[in-house]
């Protein structure tokens, strides 16, 4: 079983029933995603102490955004990844 939860209902939810979920849903995975990683993960890290796993995903290098552009696209997109960031 697997849950994903906003970050809104997640901020709402979290010191109260993560532990809950996780000690009483037989293998149950939560994925935990939003901007506001670094208040969720001090928030969670008291709570699921040996429970848990952190994956930080850091945006594409321009190298890695080589692959899909050419040194002209990268540029002329610059702006929009700067404001928009890189994930697509």
């Amino acid at each position: 079983m697997m849950a994903l939860i906003k970050k809104s209902l997640l901020i709402m939810i979290i010191d109260l029933h993560f532990m809950t979920i996780v000690d009483n849903v037989p293998k149950i995975k939560i994925v935990v995603t939003g901007s506001s990683s670094f208040e969720l993960a001090g928030k969670v890290g008291e709570h699921l102490t040996g429970r848990k796993r952190t994956l930080i995903l850091y945006p594409p290098s321009q190298y890695e955004l080589l692959f899909n552009y050419n040194k002209f696209e990268l540029k002329e997109k610059l702006e929009d990844f700067i404001v928009l960031g890189t994930y697509h």
